[in-house]
């Protein structure tokens, strides 16, 4: 495996990408990918769903979460997030989907869970948003297709005898260890990659966190201070942009300082900045994570449909 044909969507034009290596990393999906390279393997992925509510906040504490056991012996969480508290999550077995959704039985089971331990009692009307994502837990190679004790949470890296590395499995948690792994494969094993170095992620930085030092030095309260003193923030939206958005925060407020109509920053308050209310962030956005369609706004960016999905549905239309 020396690169791969990849297809543009919009454009419908196929693209020949050649590597010296080619690394799956495509998290449930990534059996299709080791197929194409050798069609007799079998499948290590498991698919496992788990689905979550948004409920009001008035289920669960704006300061701290909750952890307890289901009557059937899973694991179940209250957490804050946003003005709401998010339940979740189940763990069922499931076919593979582009488009998971939550079942009316999952979100019936989440509710009942909840209400044991709830003083004020909820139903389906409770419910804001649902949503379900598909766990990648992984079979590790040569372990026998019904044996479902050898299933896990961790990450395998796979190398195959074509050259494809698969890494697939472990959880968010754990992106930069699996990201470690992978590429310290595929350097330790390729003979194309020998002036390659280790992976360097523990050394990494992510955006807006002041890597040179120059912003802020390192005191993101700063950021806090220069929000709410010079340009006239609310404390708490001084605090949701930092968090979000750590040294970059001051980029949204140069933006803003540029829109007509988005000056008055006193007017913002975090649900407005969080959910893409106020005009900067959402040009940031645009911007910066190159938005393409309204389901790029509503889900993987501003996360709206996971606050509010009718809201969502009635500002759109």
């Amino acid at each position: 495996v020396c690169g791969a044909r990849v297809l543009d969507r919009r454009s419908g034009k196929s693209i020949d990408v050649k590597a010296k290596q080619v690394v799956n990393a495509c998290g449930v999906f990534s059996d299709k990918v080791r197929q194409m390279a050798e069609p007799s393997l079998e499948n290590m992925m498991v698919p496992s769903y788990g689905s979550h509510l948004t409920l009001p906040e008035y289920a669960g504490s704006a300061r701290m979460g909750m952890v307890w056991f289901t009557n059937d012996g899973r694991v179940l969480y209250l957490l804050p997030w946003e003005g709401s508290t998010i339940a979740g999550t189940t763990d069922a077995p499931g076919e593979l989907s582009y488009t998971p959704r939550t079942s009316a039985s999952e979100a019936a089971f989440i509710i009942d869970e909840v209400n044991r331990v709830v003083s004020e009692p909820l139903s389906t009307d409770s419910v804001r948003s649902a949503w379900a994502g598909i766990r990648p837990l992984v079979r590790k190679p040569g372990s026998p297709p019904g044996d479902t004790k050898s299933l896990s949470r961790d990450h395998v890296v796979e190398k195959l005898n074509c050259g494809l590395v698969t890494v697939a499995g472990g959880k968010w948690t754990t992106y930069r260890k699996m990201a470690e792994d992978a590429v310290d494969k595929c350097v330790a094993e390729n003979p194309a990659l020998a002036h390659a170095t280790r992976c360097r992620t523990l050394e990494m930085q992510l955006v807006g966190s002041d890597q040179t030092g120059e912003v802020c030095g390192g005191a993101f309260d700063r950021i806090v201070a220069t929000l709410v003193d010079d340009v006239g923030v609310e404390k708490d939206v001084a605090k949701h942009l930092r968090s979000n958005y750590g040294t970059r925060a001051l980029q949204i407020v140069a933006l803003a300082r540029a829109e007509p109509g988005c000056s008055v920053f006193a007017r913002w308050t975090v649900r407005d900045c969080s959910l893409g209310c106020a005009g900067c962030t959402r040009t940031f956005r645009m911007w910066r994570q190159r938005w393409r369609s309204p389901a790029d706004t509503s889900l993987p960016r501003l996360q709206l449909t996971y606050w509010h999905s009718a809201r969502v549905f009635r500002s759109s239309t």
